[in-house]
C-alpha cells in the first residue's frame, strides 16, 4: 500500500518530487508515478542527490518588505506579500519516503494506491514551516524525540532534505508567495507551526492559508504588531472552528503565565510591570555564576532591529496602547532574592499585547535590560534610522550576520537560562506582589514549548478563535512543558 507524503509509513529512503503547484496536485503526481511501477518495492520518486533527478525551475519570488517607519497612522500593520515574478511558475516540492508494497497485496492484485486518495485528503499531523532556521532545526529535533507526525517545510529544498534526513521526517518546499500551493500543503495538516521570520512579513500569508483550509495556526513570534494583526482573524477562525495562537515560545509563554500568576495573587491589580531577561543562570544552577554562552540568532536580532525598534515605544494605559519613546521608563527588577536588582528600560515587546488579554489589567509596561537615559534613546534612534534607510539597513543586516550564532547541535544545550520578572500593583491601596519565572536557554525552551502546544492541539485540546497561551491552556502551562526545568520564585 503506497502512503502519500503526508502519511507516515515504512521509510526506505528519501525522495523528492517537484511539480507546478497550479497545474497538478502533489497527490496526483504521486498517483501517476505509482501506476508506472510494477515491482513490489515501489519508489515514489528519485532519491535525493541522484544524478537523474529532474527538478523544475524554481519560482523566483521574493517578499515585498514594506519599510516600517516609526510614524504609524494606524495600529494595524500591513503585512502584505506580493509576487515579484508573476510569470514564474510556482512549484511545490514534496520530499517523501519510499515505502514497500506488501507481498500479500501484490499477490492479490490489489492496486498500490488503494485507499490512498481518501487517506491523503484527511488532515495529518503538524506542518513546521521554517524548519531550516535556528529555532526550526531545534523543533525538528524535538519532534523526532517526541515522535509527533510532522512534515518539515520551507523554501529551500536542499536545506530541508538535509534536516529531514537527519531526523527522519518528510519535507516539502513551497514559497509563501504561492498562495495556491501553500493552501494545498497547509490543507493536508491539522496544525501549522510557523517558525519562519520575520513574522511581520511572513505571518499574513500563512494565517490566511490556515484559516481558509481550517487548519490550526501556531507561531513563535515575539512581535507586538504581528499578534495584533493575527487577532483580526478571530471571528473567521471561530467560524472555521480553528485556533490562532501566536507566540508559543519563550518570548511570550513565561511572561504571559507569570502575569496570570501575579494577577491570581492580587486580583485587584491595576498595574503590571513585566521584564524579560535573555541571559541568566539556568534553573538549579549557581545564581552567582555569569552565563557567557547565551547568543541570540541572526533572525532574532534582525527582526528586533528592523521590525520591532522602528515601532517606537509602546505602553498600555487604561486599556489602550499609547505610543512614546523607547526607554522612556526605567525600573529595577529582581530575579532571585540573593541577586542584586537589574536595571531595565521600557520596550514594545509582545507581552504587551498578550498579557492584556490574559489578565485584563488596564495599565501594562514591558521592559528589557538596559538603562533609560538620553544616551540609550540616541543609540536606539540610530538603529531605527539605519533599519529604515538604504544602504544602512543592508549594512546593519550584514553586521548582524557576522556575529556568532547559537549552537543547535543535538544534545548540546547552553548552560544558561532566561527569565521574566514581574510586579502587580493596586494603585488605590498600594498593595503589590512580585515574582519571577526562570527557565532554560531560550531557543531550546521555545522548541519544547511549541512542540508541546502542537501536541496538545493535535489531540484536540484547543479553543477556536484567537488565543493567548494563558487563555488557551492556563497559567500553569509554563510549568507543564515536558523535559524543562522551571522555577517560580515569589519575591515578597
Amino acid at each position: 500500500m503506497i502512503a502519500s507524503p503526508l502519511i507516515r509509513g515504512s521509510c526506505l529512503g528519501a525522495c523528492s518530487i517537484t511539480v507546478p503547484a497550479r497545474r497538478v496536485s502533489a497527490l496526483h503526481a504521486l498517483e501517476t508515478l505509482s501506476r508506472s511501477q510494477q515491482s513490489s518495492q515501489i519508489s515514489l520518486g528519485l532519491r535525493s542527490g541522484s544524478s537523474s533527478a529532474v527538478q523544475s525551475r524554481r519560482s523566483r519570488t521574493a517578499f515585498s518588505r514594506k519599510r516600517l517607519g516609526s510614524d504609524y497612522r494606524s495600529d494595524r500593520l500591513d503585512l502584505a506579500v506580493s509576487h515579484v515574478r508573476r510569470d514564474s511558475r510556482a512549484s511545490l516540492a514534496v520530499t517523501a519516503a519510499a515505502v514497500t508494497a506488501t507481498a500479500s497485496a501484490a499477490s492479490q492484485g490489489e492496486s498500490s494506491l488503494s485507499g490512498v486518495t481518501d487517506r491523503a485528503m484527511e488532515k495529518q499531523g503538524v506542518l513546521v514551516y521554517g524548519a531550516t532556521g535556528t529555532t526550526g532545526t531545534l523543533i525538528a529535533q524535538k519532534i523526532k524525540e517526541v515522535g509527533l507526525p510532522a512534515t518539515l517545510a520551507g523554501r529551500n529544498l536542499q536545506k530541508l532534505q538535509a534536516i529531514g534526513n537527519a531526523v527522519g521526517l518528510p519535507v516539502a518546499a513551497v514559497d509563501l508567495n504561492d498562495a495556491e500551493g501553500l493552501r494545498e500543503l497547509v490543507g493536508r495538516h491539522k496544525v501549522v507551526l510557523h517558525v519562519a521570520g520575520p513574522f511581520t512579513i511572513t505571518s499574513k500569508p500563512m494565517i490566511e492559508a490556515c484559516v481558509s483550509t481550517g487548519t490550526h495556526y501556531l507561531d513563535v513570534t515575539g512581535e507586538f504588531k504581528v499578534m495584533e494583526h493575527a487577532r483580526t482573524y478571530d471571528a473567521t477562525a471561530k467560524e472555521k472552528g480553528v485556533m490562532i495562537l501566536p507566540a508559543v515560545g519563550f518570548d511570550v509563554i513565561p511572561g504571559d503565565c507569570l502575569a496570570a500568576y501575579l494577577k491570581d495573587k492580587l486580583p485587584s491589580a491595576t498595574e503590571l510591570h513585566l521584564a524579560t531577561f535573555f541571559s541568566t543562570t539556568a534553573p538549579g544552577e549557581d545564581p552567582r555564576s555569569t552565563p557567557a554562552n547565551a547568543l541570540p540568532s541572526h533572525g532574532t536580532l534582525i527582526s528586533g532591529a528592523k521590525h520591532i525598534l522602528p515601532l517606537g515605544g509602546l505602553v498600555r494605559r487604561n486599556g489602550a496602547i499609547v505610543k512614546e519613546s523607547i526607554a522612556n521608563y526605567g525600573r529595577s527588577f529582581l530575579i532571585r532574592k540573593e541577586l542584586p536588582p537589574l536595571s531595565t528600560m521600557s520596550f514594545p515587546a509582545a507581552e504587551l499585547f498578550s498579557t492584556s488579554l490574559s489578565t485584563s489589567i488596564p495599565n501594562i509596561t514591558v521592559y528589557v535590560p538596559g538603562t533609560a537615559s538620553w544616551v540609550t534613546s540616541l543609540f536606539i534612534w540610530i538603529i531605527q534610522f539605519a533599519a529604515r534607510v538604504w544602504p544602512f539597513n543592508r549594512l546593519l543586516e550584514s553586521a548582524i550576520r557576522m556575529l556568532p550564532t547559537p549552537d543547535t547541535t543535538p544534545g548540546q544545550r547552553p548552560n544558561t537560562g532566561m527569565a521574566c520578572s514581574g510586579e502587580v500593583i493596586n494603585t488605590a491601596s498600594n498593595e503589590r506582589h512580585r515574582a519571577s519565572v526562570i527557565v532554560g536557554e531560550g531557543y531550546h525552551f521555545t522548541a519544547s514549548c511549541s512542540v508541546e502546544v502542537a501536541r496538545r492541539v493535535l489531540q484536540g485540546e484547543f479553543k477556536p478563535g484567537y488565543q493567548t497561551p494563558v487563555t488557551a491552556f492556563g497559567a500553569s502551562l509554563v510549568q507543564q512543558i515536558p523535559g524543562e526545568k522551571v522555577e517560580i520564585v515569589d519575591l515578597d
